[in-house]
């Protein structure tokens, strides 16, 4: 089984991983807000079985993730890693 979940970011760049099904309902509440101005409190199931609410107006982005897109992210942040440190020591920031 494939453990696919939305992950929301607001404004202050937390984020929060939400069941799937509820893709429809931020779609909805954002493009109101967005084309009409008429922010709502949109009320949104957590993975873990948690409710959780937040204003339209505050939904920075959100993504469909599965474990191939966390496994390409993992593999893209430790190639970053490894280049920002090859190149501080290229210029003398980095002490191991």
């Amino acid at each position: 089984m494939t453990y696919l979940y939305l992950r929301v970011w607001d404004k202050a760049g937390q984020s929060v991983d939400i069941v799937p099904t509820e893709q429809t309902k931020i779609h909805i509440a954002v493009t109101n807000w967005i084309c009409e101005k008429k922010d709502s409190i949109v009320h949104l199931g957590v993975v873990n079985g948690a409710a959780y609410f937040i204003l339209a107006s505050e939904i920075q982005s959100w993504i469909t993730s599965t474990p191939e897109t966390r496994e390409r992210s993992d593999e893209l942040f430790l190639l970053l890693s490894e280049e920002s440190k090859a190149f501080n020591i290229a210029h003398g920031k980095w002490e191991d």
